[in-house]
């Protein structure tokens, strides 16, 4: 069965309703990321806008993430990630409320990623040196491209020119 496979997400949504303070954004002691912002209403016709802006800490400043308008932008995909320290909550101010939807995730999974970070780095300490020759040779090099890989394999052929 799948039962080595753990959930490490959990789905997360909050409803900012306009006029009120902040509303908090309980996380439950996990990390949150915020994915989309969409204006709250079930009416055929929606009218007006509203504005989302979010907070870090208490008493901190506003800052708006989007402003969603009827017919025009219903929806906007965010990309937000906060750790629970930080205290987040979003205001609305306009006609309609705003659903924000994301998930909680866990700590362990950024520890999973560090350690990928850390060897792709070790992996790419012989490349770098190799690279950094190159460099003193006045070549432009591209040292890492984001999947691990050099991107400058095609520069092979340019060496053998260099030594002609």
């Amino acid at each position: 069965g799948a039962s080595y496979v753990t959930t490490t997400m959990t789905f997360w949504g909050l409803e900012v309703k306009p006029g009120k303070g902040p509303t908090s954004a309980n996380m439950d002691g996990r990390p949150l990321v915020v994915k989309q912002a969409v204006l709250a209403s079930t009416a055929e016709k929606l009218s007006g806008s509203s504005t989302l802006e979010v907070s870090v800490g208490k008493g901190g400043k506003k800052y708006i993430l989007c402003r969603l308008s009827a017919g025009k932008t219903e929806q906007w995909p965010l990309d937000m990630v906060f750790t629970p320290e930080e205290e987040v909550s979003f205001t609305v101010s306009g006609s309609t409320a705003v659903h924000l939807i994301g998930f909680l995730d866990e700590f362990d999974d950024e520890d999973d990623f560090d350690d990928e970070d850390d060897e792709m780095m070790l992996g790419g300490d012989d490349e770098d040196d190799e690279s950094d020759e190159e460099d003193d040779d006045g070549k432009r090099v591209i040292k890492m491209a984001g999947n691990g890989r050099r991107m400058d394999d095609d520069d092979d052929d340019d060496d053998d020119d260099d030594d002609d």
